[in-house]
């Protein structure tokens, strides 16, 4: 009696968790035999790979939007090679159907995007963690060269560290752009800048000279302690700033103290000789306020610790533009 197995297979479980989408496999695989949908990758601006439990033919495969598929190589990767979408880093929805040797089935549907090769170095810039209507928090990064946005990813650990809180669609930059990612929205008019025209004035406090990019509620996303950063389509940290709001040796947020570990690993926020960094490590963020950001010192050579960072004097935001110089950095009385 042949098996058949119908999987829906969300982004979450096509970009993590494959350790644990493997141990399902040990565990139960040699028991249904049935073929495991492990992981889906963007190799190249022209190949996707889709990862099996074990080998298996492609009966059916669709793609939404329509890819122009120019060859299919089947095994425990199956590899799709199709012309290359002027979109860089666009979302697309993969429908698969494969089937094993013993013609056990397994369909699934997954959302991925394409790969983007163009995608520049940015650096985060400016930060606000907190609220008071009209201000928003948001978070301010720069343009470090000539690209495409297309699948730089943002992740506020806070929040978890499975699932970015803002993925970007394909946008074309230049060097020296900043871009400002609202994350709150409270005007239904406030749309993503994604093409030439910039600083479109709506009735959001901050809609800015620079590129605007809102996400699309108006809950808090971000706090005074955590961990910002971005990542690109290998999981490479791109950029990444530690937050606290209380000074101390242990993280008492374990999704943050998880970030630190990662920055760690990936030398993108130094603590104190080769430790995970601490909260004694981050920026200290208990005098910030709705009007009161966090800064980068942009003229000032990045060394991935705190001492890059000042908080801004009162309604000293910038966001869209060049920081404030240190000068205008927030004293306490």
């Amino acid at each position: 009696m042949k098996l058949y197995v119908a999987a829906l297979v969300l982004s979450l479980l096509a970009c993590s968790n494959e350790s644990s989408l493997k141990n399902v496999v040990e565990a139960f695989g040699s028991s249904t035999e049935a073929p495991v949908f492990l992981a889906s990758r963007a190799v190249s601006p022209t190949v996707l790979d889709f990862e099996f439990s074990q080998p298996v033919k492609v009966k059916n495969l669709n793609f939404q939007p329509a890819l122009e598929i120019e060859q299919v190589t089947e095994g425990t990767v199956v590899e799709i090679q199709y012309t290359e979408r002027p979109g860089k880093g666009e979302r697309i929805v993969a429908d698969v159907l494969v089937e094993d040797e013993q013609q056990n089935t397994l369909n699934v549907l997954v959302p991925l995007r394409t790969r983007n090769d163009k995608l520049p170095q940015v650096q985060i810039t400016e930060i606000r963690t907190e609220y008071s209507k009209p201000k928003v928090e948001f978070i301010e990064f720069k343009v470090l060269g000539d690209g495409n946005l297309g699948a730089l990813q943002l992740f506020i650990a806070s929040n978890g560290l499975d699932v970015p809180i803002y993925e970007f669609q394909p946008v074309d930059v230049k060097r020296g752009d900043y871009v400002v990612l609202h994350l709150r929205k409270l005007d239904e008019n406030a749309k993503d800048e994604t093409g030439t025209a910039l600083g479109v004035v709506v009735k959001e406090t901050d809609a800015t000279e620079g590129r605007d990019f809102w996400l699309p509620d108006a809950k808090k996303v971000i706090r005074k302690t955590d961990a910002v950063y971005f990542v690109d389509q290998d999981g490479k940290i791109m950029d990444a700033v530690l937050m606290s709001a209380d000074s101390g040796t242990q993280w008492a947020n374990e999704n943050i103290a998880k970030a630190a570990e990662l920055f760690n690993r990936q030398g993108a926020w130094k603590g104190t000789g080769t430790r995970t960094p601490t909260p004694n490590d981050a920026v200290q963020t208990a005098n910030t306020t709705a009007t009161r950001s966090i800064s980068r010192n942009e003229s000032k050579t990045d060394s991935n610790t705190a001492s890059d960072w000042f908080i801004t004097g009162s309604s000293k935001a910038t966001p869209g533009i060049v920081n404030v110089s240190i000068a205008d950095k927030y004293v306490p009385k």
